[in-house]
């Protein structure tokens, strides 16, 4: 008896297809499982809300304790002491309660600071290039100055002129800077 040898001849472009196919049928075997675990999940969720909590049975018979009149005595100022002690922490928390509504009320009353609009001429890597511009400006007379910012770790120096109460005041200026100064690109920028 002579075995026959079988050959599976796959092209390559037929095993990127099998192993596509496997790989679809993987990602949904594992998104039916989630889907499945979070829908029994939810189930257990619910027998386990249904569970009854344990609650101490009373006595069958009632034990009633006389006290003799020594003992209710010797319990009265110990009854007393804890309602002290309960008085003095609600004045205490009152109080508190107090002094946080009084800072709240002085947050309140801070006068948000005042937005302006100023138009951003330049921005600089060195503070000397800023510095030159600004007494440009200066010389040229418009109030002039500078903020420190950072961009990816880098310090930028960046050059504002005017402080504009509204935007329209601000666009109207912006043109005559731009020619004034050469900037291509001048910003318009709000400050609050």
């Amino acid at each position: 008896m002579s075995e026959k040898k079988f050959k599976i001849e796959i092209s390559k472009l037929m095993l990127v297809f099998f192993i596509l196919f496997g790989l679809c049928i993987m990602i949904w075997i594992f998104i039916i499982g989630i889907w499945v675990g979070t829908k029994i999940s939810e189930k257990s969720e619910k027998i386990i809300s249904h569970e009854y909590e344990l609650t101490p049975m009373e006595p069958a018979y009632p034990q009633k304790k006389s006290l003799s009149s020594f003992e209710q005595i010797k319990r009265k100022p110990e009854e007393n002491f804890k309602k002290k002690k309960k008085e003095e922490k609600l004045k205490y928390q009152r109080k508190e309660v107090a002094k946080i509504a009084e800072k709240i009320k002085k947050s309140k009353e801070i006068v948000p600071p005042v937005s302006f609009y100023s138009i951003q001429i330049g921005s600089f890597s060195k503070k000397e290039f800023a510095k030159k511009l600004k007494e440009l400006a200066n010389n040229k007379g418009y109030e002039c100055f500078i903020k420190e910012a950072e961009i990816k770790d880098k310090k930028v120096y960046r050059v504002y002129i005017g402080k504009y109460s509204n935007r329209t005041e601000a666009q109207r200026h912006l043109k005559e800077v731009s020619k004034i100064f050469k900037v291509s690109k001048p910003l318009l920028v709000e400050f609050r």
